[in-house]
């Protein structure tokens, strides 16, 4: 069982090091969907890259992982925000709003190909 710390880091190479089970899938559909929540509503998201911590107060949730792995993981969740913006404001079969779910699937295969994980909002 993870304890409080360990659910808290995302370890975005555990994908490509070895095999993940439903506990770990479990727990970073849960920090994402997290995450996303706090993008959507506008509050500070409590995020520090692992490797670049500055002193202070601890973040709430770590991304470890190389700069690519991290760079993929923040693509897609801004473009999970991007997509459900439009299609709020839009609707889902405006231009603007299959411009936004084009740019999102581009989004989430980089960071499936980076980090061997899929991306858990995914249909």
């Amino acid at each position: 069982m993870l304890t409080e710390s360990q659910s808290r880091i995302i370890r975005l190479n555990v994908g490509k090091k070895q095999i993940l089970n439903e506990s770990f899938l479990s727990t970073f559909a849960g920090l994402t969907k997290m995450l996303l929540s706090y993008i959507m509503g506008d509050t500070a998201i409590p995020v520090k890259v692992k490797e670049n911590q500055r002193s202070g107060t601890d973040p709430q949730v770590k991304i470890s992982g190389t700069p690519a792995q991290v760079d993929a993981f923040t693509s897609a969740l801004r473009g999970e925000k991007d997509y459900m913006i439009t299609y709020m404001e839009h609707g889902v079969s405006d231009e603007k709003t299959l411009n936004s779910r084009h740019k999102l699937n581009r989004a989430v295969e980089t960071f499936e190909v980076e980090t061997g994980l899929r991306w858990p909002f995914k249909n």
